[in-house]
């Protein structure tokens, strides 16, 4: 008990000094298109325990494009708290149970030793850092798949940042492993159709997907994202279009960007966070 009020002083230390309990409404994102597509991620449906799954296509991220559109790591990491305040304060801000908790899916389809090098292992290194410090508990299960043969080595850099509660929720898949993993988790409607389900995904190779998609959880809640994103960047005079959901070309764009709302919280409340209820 001591040492998790010691770690919780310390978080609140940091969130008034970085001014996390007002990210979401004074931290306008104008890179967030160019930070989707070069940082896939999204959420895809909930599990059956009903914690909300969370997807990184981690063997994705490229940072040499982002550093070349002028997205620093310091830009990227800001993005990332932003993320997490938007999903722990507006997705899941429930205090006890499952519904505070996300299963969090790293995806390494794509992973290469060059990934864990420079820009784009500084930034791997500092969110998991951060989240290991100041997002504690939130990860019911921590899914890693599409494990490459070369894995070992990552995960005698990676093991060290997880703490010993993290490595407990860990489970690794290789490709041929994958829809049996996810299927352990959630039911078939919830998980995307690249990881064995019958769900929508936020990259479509054409509009009849995207149509399929619509009304689907995993739509609704990238939809609601962006127009959240959208609205905030309008009340700090950033104009549309936006286009960072449109991954190919001569596909219509998946979302338009909303009327701006009042709060910054999606019940209207001014975002505050829900950071006392990260320990357990």
């Amino acid at each position: 008990m001591e040492a998790a009020a010691a770690r919780w002083e310390a978080t609140k230390r940091w969130r008034q000094a970085e001014g996390m309990d007002s990210i979401l409404k004074t931290k306008p994102q104008p890179y967030f298109e160019l930070i989707k597509k070069h940082y896939p991620h999204f959420w895809c449906g909930r599990a059956r325990d009903g914690s909300l799954i969370y997807v990184e296509r981690t063997g994705a991220i490229d940072t040499a494009s982002l550093l070349a559109a002028g997205v620093t790591v310091p830009m990227l990491l800001e993005y990332y708290l932003f993320l997490a305040e938007y999903t722990w304060s507006v997705l899941c801000p429930h205090e006890v149970g499952p519904l505070r908790e996300s299963v969090a899916v790293f995806d390494l389809k794509g992973f290469k030793l060059s990934n864990v090098v420079g820009e784009n292992w500084s930034f791997l290194r500092a969110a998991t850092k951060l989240m290991g410090e100041h997002y504690p508990g939130r990860s019911s299960v921590i899914l890693v798949v599409n494990v490459p043969a070369v894995f070992a080595y990552l995960w005698a850099l990676v093991l060290p940042l997880l703490s010993e509660e993290h490595q407990r929720r860990v489970r690794l898949a290789r490709p041929r492993d994958v829809a049996k993993c996810f299927a352990e988790v959630a039911d078939s409607h919830q998980v995307p159709v690249e990881y064995g389900g019958s769900a929508f995904s936020p990259f479509p190779s054409s509009g009849a997907e995207i149509e399929l998609g619509k009304g689907s959880i995993g739509y609704e809640l990238e939809r609601e994202y962006a127009e959240f994103v959208y609205a905030l960047n309008a009340r700090y005079g950033l104009s549309p279009p936006y286009d960072a959901m449109r991954r190919h070309e001569n596909t219509p764009p998946l979302f338009t960007p909303a009327a701006a709302f009042d709060g910054a919280g999606g019940d209207g409340s001014d975002g505050g966070s829900k950071a006392g209820a990260f320990f357990v």
